[in-house]
């Protein structure tokens, strides 16, 4: 096998038709995360995105979207904000993970959003997780006929705060995707403000994400699109969010409400709208992304198992800071942290193999 490294807007028509061949034939990588479209957005706003062509007997094969730093460390495409990573193989192809860093001149690879499935790499992590999804195969009336008193209680509450929003605002109306660029900036406000509440750094406005996501909010095609959804009460933006869509998943992703409607339940009646009008649009699955939030274990009913942990090649620097690492970790699990227990892995993450990104843009 060969691989070629070359900047994503250099991939042409071909390669692209071969990854998306890639991406519908194989349920792992349906999330947009996976999609060309995605790497190509973040290599827009970033000069250090690669994708390695993998090739076998001349043939495409797969590809890996990377970012390269310093002393042949590779982060997944996207770093703190990709909620899918992992290269992209047709499974009797893939490669293993040290050969496919020597081919692409790699010292290492982390990752924290990958897919159990792709085991060849989840085989060296250290840490499991999972994304919360709601299937919606049959339909929204066949999913909510299958929830439990949790759901069931939910649905009683937000319906109650549906009739006080009305009776008190005005109607309800909610809007698949709002194209404009005032609504777009209505909900960053609406985002920064929950962050502040929060105390904590507004990633919408580090300057590359801000225009990896601008590419993806104006993008639109049958394979990939930015979606901004919207709920109003009359005139009132009461809550909203922007994700993105493959061909069938919706990923759920940056979501903010009017912090003065707060006790109206705006977040829980925008998702379980996005849920009713999902099938107009040809989604069946909306994926939450990784961790156990309320909303998340209310509404789902599956998930992907993901997983935590790097791929390292031996005799460099990078690979023996992880193996390290591994062996630390290794180390602190039989350790009676109790509620502590992550912080072994979160703490090594940081100085490690963790997402973050140099402040570096184009």
């Amino acid at each position: 096998m060969k691989a070629h490294v070359i900047r994503p807007q250099d991939l042409d028509a071909g390669h692209l038709t071969q990854w998306r061949a890639i991406i519908d034939r194989e349920k792992t990588y349906r999330s947009p995360f996976y999609s060309p479209e995605f790497t190509c957005a973040v290599a827009a706003a970033r000069s250090d995105a690669y994708v390695a062509i993998i090739e076998d007997a001349g043939h495409a094969v797969g590809f890996f979207p990377f970012h390269r730093l310093r002393g042949g460390v590779a982060k997944p495409i996207g770093g703190p904000i990709s909620d899918y990573q992992g290269p992209v193989f047709s499974r009797e192809r893939a490669v293993d993970p040290q050969a496919l860093l020597a081919l692409c001149g790699l010292a290492s690879y982390d990752f924290n959003h990958l897919p159990l499935a792709i085991d060849k790499f989840s085989a060296l992590s250290y840490s499991r997780s999972r994304s919360p999804l709601v299937d919606l195969s049959g339909g929204y009336e066949a999913y909510a006929a299958s929830q439990g008193k949790s759901w069931k209680s939910a649905m009683k509450a937000m319906r109650r705060r549906w009739r006080k929003t009305e009776r008190e605002i005005g109607p309800i109306r909610v809007t698949y995707h709002d194209a404009s660029d005032d609504m777009y900036a209505r909900h960053k406000a609406m985002k920064n403000a929950l962050y502040d509440k929060l105390r904590v750094r507004s990633v919408l406005d580090v300057p590359w994400v801000s225009d990896a996501l601008d590419t993806i909010r104006k993008t639109q095609t049958p394979e990939f699109a930015g979606v901004m959804t919207t709920v109003h009460a009359g005139d009132r933006l009461m809550a909203a969010h922007f994700g993105m869509r493959s061909k069938t998943v919706w990923h759920w992703w940056f979501s903010s409400y009017d912090l003065a409607m707060a006790n109206y339940g705006s977040g829980i009646i925008l998702i379980n709208e996005a849920l009713r009008i999902a099938h107009e649009h040809g989604l069946h699955i909306i994926d939450f992304g990784r961790g156990e939030a309320e909303y998340k274990t209310t509404f789902s009913n599956d998930a992907t198992p993901l997983c935590e942990g790097s791929a390292e090649r031996t005799g460099t620097l990078a690979g023996a800071l992880r193996t390290g690492q591994k062996a630390l970790l290794s180390a602190a699990r039989p350790l009676p942290l109790g509620k502590f227990e992550s912080y072994p892995r979160r703490a090594l993450a940081r100085l490690i193999s963790g997402m973050q990104l140099p402040a570096q843009t184009n």
